[in-house]
């Protein structure tokens, strides 16, 4: 079944659309960025474990970018119900950011092809 499933999900607009769909709620922000420090890294099915993993989300244009010591993903918004998730992609993978500002927040990526999926746990805060 495996295969098939695969098949279906080799476009990245396919994944963007199942992204958005499984998209939570998630509180706009005011302001120019958020800090988001995440404390948990789950690797596929391999379990989770402890990080400090760090990234911005910076407002910039129509959209916004998550930025972290290693490249800047450039991300839309999807608003649904007055909240906001924001998706985007580069390098080969996809990300989704969800979460409520001073609440839990989650990243997610992707590898667009390939078995790799990354999810992170942590908290989003108006940058100082």
């Amino acid at each position: 079944m495996r295969g098939p499933v695969l098949g279906v999900w080799k476009s990245k607009e396919a994944w963007v659309v199942a992204l958005m769909l499984l998209a939570g709620p998630v509180a706009a922000f005011e302001g120019g960025a958020l800090t988001c420090r995440f404390t948990v890294e789950c690797f596929d099915a391999e379990g989770c474990e402890e990080t400090d993993y760090e990234a911005a989300l910076e407002l910039r244009g129509d959209g916004a970018v998550l930025v972290d010591v290693s490249e800047e993903v450039p991300l839309q918004a999807i608003e649904t119900d007055g909240t906001t998730a924001w998706v985007g992609h580069a390098n080969g993978a996809v990300r989704l950011l969800t979460g409520l500002e001073g609440e839990t927040a989650r990243l997610s990526v992707h590898q667009a092809a390939g078995d790799l999926m990354l999810n992170y746990t942590g908290i989003c805060e108006v940058a100082d």
